[in-house]
Order: C-alpha cells, then sequence, then structure tokens
C-alpha cells in the first residue's frame, strides 16, 4: 500500500516535472534528488534538493514541490518520514 503510494508521487512529479529553458540552451543534464516530508493532508514540508545537479534543475526541481499538495497519504503513514525521490533531467 506504501510502496504504491510512493510510485504514485514518483509519477506524479516526473510528469509535472519541466526541464529549464537555461538548462536547455546550455545542454545541462543532472539528477535531483528531492527530500521531503507528506503531511497527513498531503502537504510537502521540508522539501530541500541534494546532489551536485547545476543550481538550475535543483531549483525546477524545488519549484515541483513549492505549494503543491500531493494526495493523502494511505492509513499507517507516518508524517515525520522523509522521502527522497531522484529526478532525472536528460535532454533527448
Amino acid at each position: 500500500m506504501i510502496s504504491g503510494y510512493l510510485q504514485r508521487i514518483r509519477r506524479e512529479l516526473e510528469r509535472a516535472k519541466e526541464y529549464p529553458e537555461e538548462a536547455q540552451r546550455r545542454s545541462i543534464t543532472g539528477k535531483v534528488t528531492l527530500s521531503f516530508r507528506i503531511a497527513m493532508d498531503g502537504g510537502v514540508e521540508g522539501a530541500s534538493a541534494n546532489g551536485n545537479a547545476d543550481p538550475a534543475l535543483s531549483s525546477a526541481a524545488l519549484a515541483l514541490l513549492t505549494g503543491r499538495k500531493l494526495p493523502s497519504p494511505p492509513p499507517g503513514w507516518n508524517p515525520a518520514i522523509r522521502i527522497r525521490i531522484c529526478l532525472d533531467y536528460q535532454l533527448e
């Protein structure tokens, strides 16, 4: 149940992800690991971007979480647990 919920969150963030124009122009690629907590109402708390990705990619990844309301977690969810999701920014 919880693993399915986390997969749903990952899919939602991947679908919403936008490649920053500046990074595209400069052919910047990289991976950004987002770390955050999900409150019982689906609110995002304590978001940070980790890794050695270009700041443009880190900013874009953090923007995905700013003010975002995620689906409410399943029963048994611990809102104190930090979630880590890696987003891969690659040019095709």
